[in-house]
Protein backbone atom coordinates (compact mmCIF):
# COMPACT_ATOMS: atom_id res chain seq x y z
CA UNK A 1 0.00 0.00 0.00
CA UNK A 2 0.80 3.57 0.21
CA UNK A 3 3.54 3.51 3.17
CA UNK A 4 5.27 0.30 2.90
CA UNK A 5 7.65 -1.68 5.08
CA UNK A 6 7.68 0.17 8.39
CA UNK A 7 8.63 -2.66 10.99
CA UNK A 8 7.22 -2.23 14.25
CA UNK A 9 7.24 1.59 14.12
CA UNK A 10 3.78 3.19 14.41
CA UNK A 11 2.18 4.33 11.33
CA UNK A 12 0.12 7.65 11.51
CA UNK A 13 -1.40 9.90 8.65
CA UNK A 14 1.73 11.89 8.73
CA UNK A 15 4.37 9.12 8.40
CA UNK A 16 5.78 9.33 5.10
CA UNK A 17 6.41 5.80 2.51
CA UNK A 18 9.19 3.65 3.05
CA UNK A 19 10.81 1.35 0.50
CA UNK A 20 8.45 2.96 -1.66
CA UNK A 21 7.24 0.19 -4.89
CA UNK A 22 4.43 -0.40 -7.98
CA UNK A 23 1.89 -0.19 -4.81
CA UNK A 24 2.73 3.60 -3.19
CA UNK A 25 3.23 4.79 -6.50
CA UNK A 26 -0.40 3.63 -7.28
CA UNK A 27 -1.46 5.00 -4.09
CA UNK A 28 0.55 8.81 -4.77
CA UNK A 29 -1.33 8.95 -8.48
CA UNK A 30 -4.71 8.41 -6.49
CA UNK A 31 -4.31 10.89 -4.05
CA UNK A 32 -2.72 13.21 -6.60
CA UNK A 33 -6.02 13.04 -8.51
CA UNK A 34 -7.97 14.99 -5.78
CA UNK A 35 -5.34 18.10 -5.44
CA UNK A 36 -7.54 20.15 -8.55
CA UNK A 37 -10.19 19.80 -6.37
CA UNK A 38 -8.35 20.58 -3.31
CA UNK A 39 -6.96 23.81 -4.58
CA UNK A 40 -10.56 24.45 -5.82
CA UNK A 41 -11.28 24.92 -2.07
CA UNK A 42 -13.36 21.29 -1.98
CA UNK A 43 -12.85 19.17 1.19
CA UNK A 44 -11.25 15.90 0.04
CA UNK A 45 -10.33 13.17 2.06
CA UNK A 46 -8.21 10.29 1.08
CA UNK A 47 -8.86 7.08 2.35
CA UNK A 48 -5.68 4.60 3.00
CA UNK A 49 -7.59 1.93 3.63
CA UNK A 50 -6.26 -1.86 5.29
CA UNK A 51 -6.68 -5.08 4.14
CA UNK A 52 -10.67 -5.63 4.37
CA UNK A 53 -11.83 -8.64 6.36
CA UNK A 54 -14.71 -10.60 4.60
CA UNK A 55 -14.87 -14.61 3.63
CA UNK A 56 -16.06 -13.17 0.12
CA UNK A 57 -12.85 -12.03 -0.84
CA UNK A 58 -9.28 -10.85 0.12
CA UNK A 59 -6.79 -12.44 2.82
CA UNK A 60 -9.39 -13.73 4.69
CA UNK A 61 -11.45 -16.03 2.00
CA UNK A 62 -7.91 -16.85 0.67
CA UNK A 63 -7.08 -18.19 4.36
CA UNK A 64 -9.98 -19.89 5.33
CA UNK A 65 -10.20 -23.07 3.85
CA UNK A 66 -6.59 -24.07 5.05
CA UNK A 67 -8.01 -23.06 8.69
CA UNK A 68 -11.05 -25.65 8.26
CA UNK A 69 -8.75 -28.36 7.14
CA UNK A 70 -6.91 -27.84 10.21
CA UNK A 71 -4.04 -26.81 8.47
CA UNK A 72 -4.00 -23.20 8.49
CA UNK A 73 -0.88 -20.97 9.66
CA UNK A 74 0.48 -17.61 9.61
CA UNK A 75 2.27 -16.45 6.25
CA UNK A 76 5.35 -14.68 6.38
CA UNK A 77 7.26 -13.52 9.31
CA UNK A 78 5.58 -13.63 13.01
CA UNK A 79 6.16 -9.98 13.89
CA UNK A 80 5.30 -8.16 10.90
CA UNK A 81 1.87 -6.05 11.37
CA UNK A 82 -1.51 -6.47 9.71
CA UNK A 83 -3.80 -3.43 9.68
CA UNK A 84 -6.86 -5.02 9.30
CA UNK A 85 -10.45 -3.66 9.15
CA UNK A 86 -13.94 -4.77 8.80
CA UNK A 87 -16.09 -4.07 6.12
CA UNK A 88 -18.73 -2.68 7.83
CA UNK A 89 -16.44 -0.59 9.21
CA UNK A 90 -15.02 0.79 6.29
CA UNK A 91 -18.46 1.86 4.87
CA UNK A 92 -18.94 3.46 8.09
CA UNK A 93 -15.62 5.49 7.48
CA UNK A 94 -16.55 6.32 4.35
CA UNK A 95 -20.14 7.30 5.59
CA UNK A 96 -18.35 9.05 8.60
CA UNK A 97 -15.94 11.24 6.23
CA UNK A 98 -18.89 12.54 3.81
CA UNK A 99 -20.28 13.90 6.82
CA UNK A 100 -17.93 15.01 8.89
CA UNK A 101 -16.02 18.26 7.67
CA UNK A 102 -13.05 18.35 10.02
CA UNK A 103 -11.73 15.20 8.29
CA UNK A 104 -9.72 16.80 5.22
CA UNK A 105 -7.03 15.17 3.51
CA UNK A 106 -5.36 11.27 4.05
CA UNK A 107 -7.10 9.32 6.51
CA UNK A 108 -6.07 5.52 7.49
CA UNK A 109 -9.23 3.40 7.50
CA UNK A 110 -7.98 0.72 9.61
CA UNK A 111 -8.53 -0.58 12.85
CA UNK A 112 -7.78 1.06 15.88
CA UNK A 113 -5.82 -2.16 17.08
CA UNK A 114 -3.06 -3.47 14.65
CA UNK A 115 -2.06 -6.86 15.23
CA UNK A 116 1.16 -9.01 14.32
CA UNK A 117 0.72 -11.79 11.74
CA UNK A 118 0.81 -14.34 14.46
CA UNK A 119 -1.80 -13.09 16.72
CA UNK A 120 -3.70 -12.65 13.46
CA UNK A 121 -3.29 -16.21 13.22
CA UNK A 122 -3.96 -17.41 16.46
CA UNK A 123 -7.25 -15.64 16.93
CA UNK A 124 -8.43 -16.65 13.33
CA UNK A 125 -7.75 -20.02 14.56
CA UNK A 126 -9.51 -19.62 18.02
CA UNK A 127 -12.81 -18.16 16.83
CA UNK A 128 -12.60 -21.29 14.25
CA UNK A 129 -11.94 -23.91 16.85
CA UNK A 130 -8.89 -24.95 14.59
CA UNK A 131 -5.30 -24.98 15.42
CA UNK A 132 -2.63 -22.52 13.43
CA UNK A 133 0.50 -24.87 12.60
CA UNK A 134 1.66 -24.60 9.01
CA UNK A 135 3.53 -21.42 8.94
CA UNK A 136 4.53 -20.29 5.01
CA UNK A 137 8.31 -18.55 5.41
CA UNK A 138 8.52 -15.14 3.39
CA UNK A 139 11.39 -17.09 1.26
CA UNK A 140 8.33 -19.22 0.30
CA UNK A 141 5.65 -16.29 -0.38
CA UNK A 142 8.62 -14.33 -2.59
CA UNK A 143 8.96 -17.62 -4.53
CA UNK A 144 5.44 -18.04 -5.33
CA UNK A 145 4.35 -14.13 -5.13
CA UNK A 146 7.28 -12.97 -7.69
CA UNK A 147 8.39 -9.41 -6.32
CA UNK A 148 4.86 -8.24 -5.63
CA UNK A 149 4.86 -10.18 -2.19
CA UNK A 150 6.71 -7.96 -0.05
CA UNK A 151 4.14 -5.44 -1.13
CA UNK A 152 1.05 -6.99 -0.64
CA UNK A 153 1.75 -9.97 1.92
CA UNK A 154 4.71 -9.65 3.74
CA UNK A 155 4.97 -5.61 4.68
CA UNK A 156 4.63 -4.68 8.11
CA UNK A 157 2.37 -2.30 8.55
CA UNK A 158 1.49 -1.22 11.58
CA UNK A 159 -1.46 2.00 10.77
CA UNK A 160 -3.29 3.65 13.04
CA UNK A 161 -6.32 6.05 12.14
CA UNK A 162 -5.22 8.73 14.18
CA UNK A 163 -7.86 11.09 12.49
CA UNK A 164 -10.64 9.16 12.67
CA UNK A 165 -10.32 8.80 16.29
CA UNK A 166 -9.08 12.76 16.98
CA UNK A 167 -12.40 13.54 14.83
CA UNK A 168 -14.59 10.90 17.05
CA UNK A 169 -15.46 7.85 14.66
CA UNK A 170 -16.75 4.67 16.56
CA UNK A 171 -15.59 1.72 15.56
CA UNK A 172 -17.65 -0.99 15.65
CA UNK A 173 -15.60 -3.52 15.41
CA UNK A 174 -12.14 -2.23 17.75
CA UNK A 175 -10.42 -5.89 18.09
CA UNK A 176 -9.95 -8.37 15.61
CA UNK A 177 -11.85 -11.25 17.94
CA UNK A 178 -14.95 -9.37 17.85
CA UNK A 179 -14.05 -8.09 13.71
CA UNK A 180 -13.53 -12.03 12.89
CA UNK A 181 -16.60 -13.29 15.20
CA UNK A 182 -18.71 -10.61 13.39
CA UNK A 183 -17.66 -11.51 9.47
CA UNK A 184 -17.23 -15.01 10.11
CA UNK A 185 -21.13 -14.94 11.51
CA UNK A 186 -19.93 -16.16 15.52
CA UNK A 187 -21.18 -14.52 18.58
CA UNK A 188 -19.30 -11.87 19.84
CA UNK A 189 -17.28 -11.06 22.90
CA UNK A 190 -17.34 -8.05 25.08
CA UNK A 191 -14.85 -5.66 23.60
Amino acid sequence: GYYGDHGTDRITEESEPRNAGFLNEVCEAWEAAAEPAARAGIRTVQMRTGIILTPAGGALRLMLPAFWLGLGGRVGERNQYFPWITLDDVVGGFYYALWTDDLEGPVNLTAPTPVTMEAYTQTLADVLHRPAVLNVPSSLVRTVGGEMADEMILASVRAVPERLQETGYDFGYGTLENGLRHVLGRTAVED
